[in-house]
């Protein structure tokens, strides 16, 4: 062990943040809170499973929505300069 104690170890790798891993941190009501445990339940899923569930739904709605504007993610808009000339 390299002369470090066993104890000193443990709280080292307590400390260190997990490489691959994002905490997201949602707050909402106690009414919203209860609903989304039981949704959770009903499906047999982790809160933060049916939590990046439902994100990745409203994501790709969003997505289509705004490729149905013609809006698409990424996509540069046209702009113009103020002498009418493209910016690309």
């Amino acid at each position: 062990m390299c002369g470090r104690y066993r104890s000193e170890l443990k709280a080292e790798e307590k400390s260190e943040p997990k490489k691959g891993k994002t905490a997201l941190l949602i707050y909402c009501t106690p009414e919203e809170a209860d609903a989304i445990r039981e949704f959770a339940k009903r499906e047999r899923r982790t809160i933060s499973g049916f939590v990046m569930t439902a994100v990745t739904n409203r994501l790709a709605v969003l997505a289509r929505v705004e490729e149905a504007k013609g809006n698409t993610a990424g996509k540069p808009q046209d702009q113009t300069r103020p002498g009418g000339t493209s910016y690309r």
